[in-house]
């Protein structure tokens, strides 16, 4: 699969209302580093009110792991809003050895930010 900025896609496995934008793409050394936000999934966070937020501002995956994870394609041009910030925030950390890029199935990566987040 090629992805570009503005792909919206459906996630299998998780709520029909659960769905994957994708915000950049890196070239990588290793391949192609995917960012997506993800609308739709309930996730722990202390700092929402009511305790839960209903997405995550920005991840990495390979894209890999993003293409056997994503479902159909809904929309292919969305306007891109408020991801810069977190994109440069783990770019940075990326950059000194202390973050990553997802090589599991968004499904599994959401099971263990929910998990670590409870």
């Amino acid at each position: 699969m090629h992805f570009l900025p503005g792909q919206v896609y459906q996630l299998p496995g998780l709520d029909s209302e659960a769905y994957a934008t994708v915000c950049h793409v890196d070239d990588d050394p290793f391949g192609a580093v995917v960012h997506v936000r993800i609308d739709g999934v309930p996730i722990p966070d202390p700092e929402v009110p009511g305790g839960v937020s209903q997405g995550i501002q920005l991840m990495p995956f390979t894209e890999e792991a993003l293409a056997m994870s994503v479902g159909d394609m809904v929309a292919n041009d969305v306007e891109l809003t408020n991801w810069e910030a977190a994109y440069d925030a783990w770019r940075d950390a990326y950059e000194e050895g202390e973050a990553t890029v997802w090589s599991l199935p968004v499904y599994d990566a959401l099971q263990v930010m929910q998990s670590m987040m409870a």
